[in-house]
């Protein structure tokens, strides 16, 4: 069932239209991962300036779309005391912690291994909903488990179980991408359907960037704020944040959770691609196939099997 106060930008739904937007988003956010490579790998701009600008620069513009679009869900929200909370909860353990972990996972290693990295989140996302269930992994969904397990081993160690070929800190932080990102996806679920998918990511991106600004206080740190910096931050906000997000949102008004989650897939694929081209980023076949059971990983665990009996 898809939410009545989900923002659609054209109308009717269309399925193949929104699975094209969907793969587009997921390409977008590919792109932002590379854009972030090159802006802490090339021109030496710290993580920590970069996640409070980029989350405070996209607040900025969806906050103005939400103020034309949905003003009235906006005064809603504000006056919401116990939602608003869960949103700020939400935008401190999901908004925050995926922007910084994922940041730091692709400064450590690159754009595709972070963006990999990241995507074993739903892992942990259908762990937690065997738990709530009260049942164990189904036989896909531990085949999945099984596939993930040895992507992160090819990663991690090229195939040779004696050496390990991504540092202790880009492994680990990695690793908190993919917890992030559980968050990212479980937290808001609530706020979500009250009041939407545009307003509350808004306002959690602004809540996270304040935060982000008082933790980090980018204005202290030596950053050479360059032409070439300026340029790579506004389109990774315009093009790989905003953007993106937009264009999947509308791919799941018009083709569904399950098509356009499975079109986001695009992102580690464009991330690999974008910076070997790009940046000249080098990968292994190993890492190939690591994408590969990625990807298959993510087949396994969103797409539901069919009911006993069902045919076709």
């Amino acid at each position: 069932m898809r939410e009545s106060t989900q923002v659609v930008w054209f109308s009717p739904p269309h399925p193949v239209r929104g699975t094209l937007l969907a793969a587009l988003g997921g390409t977008c956010w590919g792109f932002s991962g590379t854009a972030a490579q090159l802006l802490t790998a090339d021109m030496g701009v710290p993580v920590a300036w970069i996640t409070p600008v980029r989350l405070c620069m996209a607040a900025v513009v969806l906050l103005a779309v939400c103020a034309l679009k949905c003003p009235d869900k906006m005064t809603a929200l504000v006056r919401d005391r116990a939602t608003m909370g869960r949103v700020a909860l939400f935008a401190l353990l999901g908004v925050l912690f995926t922007q910084f972990s994922y940041l730091s996972a692709i400064a450590y290693t690159n754009s595709g291994t972070g963006t990999m990295m990241e995507r074993l989140g739903l892992l942990l996302i259908m762990g937690y909903t065997c738990v709530r269930a009260r049942r164990l992994p189904r036989g896909r969904e531990a085949l999945g488990v099984a596939v993930a397990l040895l992507a992160v081993f090819l990663m991690a160690t090229q195939g040779d179980p004696s050496t390990l070929s991504i540092s202790a800190a880009g492994f680990g932080w990695g690793l908190m991408a993919a917890l992030a990102m559980a968050f990212y996806t479980l937290l808001p679920a609530k706020p979500l359907a009250k009041y939407g998918s545009l307003v509350v990511p808004a306002f959690a991106m602004a809540i996270a960037g304040v935060a982000a600004l008082g933790l980090t206080r980018p204005w202290t740190m030596e950053v050479n704020v360059t032409p070439q910096v300026i340029a790579v931050m506004a389109v990774m906000v315009l093009v790989g944040t905003v953007g993106a997000y937009l264009m999947y949102l509308q791919g799941i008004a018009d083709a569904g959770p399950v098509r356009a989650s499975l079109a986001g897939c695009m992102e580690p694929v464009s991330a690999m691609v974008i910076s070997a081209l790009w940046l000249h980023t080098s990968f292994s076949g190993f890492d190939v196939v690591a994408l590969v059971l990625i990807l298959a990983m993510v087949v396994l665990v969103t797409v539901p099997s069919k009911p006993q009996g069902q045919s076709g």
